[in-house]
């Protein structure tokens, strides 16, 4: 009986059952939570598919051997070749492990492993010395793909050592989502390099919030791409530009201030606004993208109860102020406020 048999099975550390052809399902193994090496070589009744939630509570698998399994499309002959560890892997884990290969490029039959049937978590190229070039649009078409690990592909261009160096799931979210993460980076500037590469990318978010020794950013090169929406900047408290104020409000708000000029300052609860003056110090010369307040928004700041109006009128490239919800405000008159913040600078 089964039952009588679980204590043998889960002590198992080996199973062979080669050539063993009128199996025609693998559900015996699944009490084998101790096996680390299972043959199922020349078992020509299995497939097309095995189901890998069995392989999933092998706990211990190390190896699977399924050559000669003639009936079997997943996993393809080429991965089977590949050796028991990667097999193994492949349908425990959902981890393709070609990590160390001397691949320049992705085997072509890649697609092979994209199957509903079966989820592939993760690839793993890491150390793929001659590895130069990756599939972008097959990897991001992958669904299940979570993560890809290619750090230390010495000859791999793209995606960015800045990237690889995070780690999979953060190499996958480049490539899919054309977000870039870096978080905590330990350098002051973005350099040219990897600016050239978020272009050619069109990221759409970077991050780079924690960033301790950021001193400064190439403002008119990230605003001339199309593409960004976002920049993470908080904690960079090496950063003096863009303001605080701003960079509290998010990344969008960032890229609005850097790109339109656009201060934000809605919905403040206080009774004054900061200060314009400390906070165009650390203004960069020039008054280019990036270097310039346009236009302050201090809309629904309903306790303010007075502009700053020699600060305001010391910028010189300021056009606008909007305070329309600030009942409290005694100057400029409510009908010129209703105007919009070009009447108002005009007051």
């Amino acid at each position: 009986p089964r039952d009588s048999l679980l204590p043998v099975a889960t002590s198992l550390i080996s199973l062979s059952a080669k050539g063993c052809t009128q199996f025609t399902s693998v559900a015996f193994l699944e009490p084998l939570t101790n096996a680390e090496r299972v043959s199922l070589e020349g078992c020509t009744g299995l497939g097309p598919y095995l189901p890998d939630e069995v392989f999933h509570m092998l706990n211990s698998l190390q190896e699977l051997v399924l050559t000669g399994c003639t009936g079997l499309k997943y996993p393809p002959l080429w991965v089977v070749e590949l050796g028991p560890r990667t097999v193994g892997m492949l349908m425990k884990l959902g981890r393709l492990d070609l990590s160390g290969t001397d691949y320049e490029e992705l085997p072509k039959e890649l697609p092979d492993l994209d199957v509903p049937e079966i989820e592939l978590k993760e690839i793993d190229l890491s150390n793929c010395a001659r590895l130069k070039r990756l599939p972008v649009p097959l990897l991001c078409g992958m669904t299940s793909l979570h993560s890809l690990f290619i750090g230390g592909c010495s000859s791999l261009t793209f995606p960015p050592q800045e990237v690889s160096e995070r780690g999979g799931r953060a190499c996958m979210r480049f490539l899919r989502e054309r977000r870039l993460e870096l978080r905590g980076s330990d350098f002051t500037t973005i350099d040219r390099k990897l600016l050239q590469c978020i272009e050619d990318s069109c990221v759409i978010e970077i991050d780079l919030s924690d960033s301790k020794k950021l001193e400064t950013l190439p403002f008119e090169a990230l605003c001339g791409m199309p593409h960004l929406e976002k920049l993470e900047l908080k904690r960079c408290i090496a950063l003096k530009w863009p303001p605080p104020q701003v960079i509290d409000r998010g990344g969008i708000a960032v890229m609005h201030f850097l790109r339109d000029g656009f201060l934000d300052l809605t919905a403040c609860v206080t009774t004054e606004l900061p200060d314009l003056a400390l906070l165009c110090k650390h203004m960069p010369p020039g008054g280019g993208l990036g270097c310039r307040i346009r236009e302050i928004d201090v809309t629904n700041c309903s306790k303010l109860l007075e502009l700053p109006y020699d600060q305001l009128l010391s910028i010189p490239t300021l056009e606008a102020v909007h305070c329309r919800g600030c009942p409290k405000l005694p100057w400029p008159p409510q009908r010129a406020i209703q105007l919009g913040g070009g009447r108002v600078m005009e007051h």
